[in-house]
């Protein structure tokens, strides 16, 4: 039964990636973060391997009282659901945004504590989030090859 909830969040949210079609119409949004779960990393491994499937940058960083973040869509490793990556790390538009696929980590040193509820992504205006979506304030990086 976990299996097909991963399946039809993947298809769900690999749906609303097709018909964004790109960046060129992105909109801020405001996230309320307090409706989905925070992903809990295994204690016993300090990376957790990705497959980045869409990346979508923010074009301000703290425009107003909220935490304004580079969102990145991932599907985890070790049959784990997709899940949000929230980068507060970097400034927008300089990692990855067009280099999707297999390779990605997130360090457990990278994942960040952020008391924010509510945080400002930037996302087209059909951008619809499951329900059951995982999320982690952290860095993503690029496999050493």
């Amino acid at each position: 039964m976990k299996n097909n909830k991963g399946t039809l969040s993947v298809l769900v949210i690999l749906t609303g990636l097709f018909l964004s079609c790109g960046n060129n119409n992105l909109q801020p949004k405001v996230l309320n973060i307090v409706h989905y779960r925070l992903m809990v990393s295994d204690p016993n491994n300090p990376i957790t391997v990705v497959t980045l499937l869409h990346a979508y940058p923010m074009k301000k960083l703290n425009s107003s009282n909220l935490t304004a973040v580079n969102l990145y869509v991932c599907k985890g490793g070790n049959g784990r659901d997709s899940m949000f990556v929230f980068d507060v790390n970097r400034p927008p538009g300089k990692q990855y945004f067009d280099d999707e696929g297999p390779g990605f980590i997130i360090n457990k040193s990278t994942i960040k504590d952020i008391k924010s509820q509510s945080i400002i992504i930037n996302v087209p205006s059909n951008f619809r989030i499951p329900s059951n979506i995982e999320y982690v304030f952290a860095r993503i990086d690029r496999t050493a090859d």
